[in-house]
């Protein structure tokens, strides 16, 4: 019984302290397109983040990782992109 007891103590002691914080959320995130510049335009990306785990993001989508960026950096703007009316955009952020 001493022997469980002190495994588990033991155990718990090395698991890492972020196992008891709350989680990061990435929330409201919003992407505005900007005024097109000839056949492009520019997408202004902000989103608000509770409980980060690190001081920024990655934001991908479209099968391209666009960049890393600070929180304290947003609004951030990607692209640019082709503006025609077939194409559709998606944006994902992680921290």
């Amino acid at each position: 019984m001493l022997k469980s007891l002190l495994f588990i103590t033991i155990t718990l002691l090395l698991l890492p302290s972020y196992s008891f914080s709350q989680p990061c959320q990435i929330t409201q995130v919003t992407a505005t397109p900007l005024p097109c510049n000839a056949l492009t335009f520019m997408v202004s990306v902000n989103l608000q983040v509770t409980n980060p785990t690190s001081p920024g993001f990655t934001l991908a989508g479209n099968g391209v990782i666009y960049g890393t960026w600070l929180y304290s950096d947003l609004p951030v703007n990607v692209g640019p992109f082709l503006g025609d009316p077939m194409s559709s955009y998606e944006f994902i952020a992680w921290d």
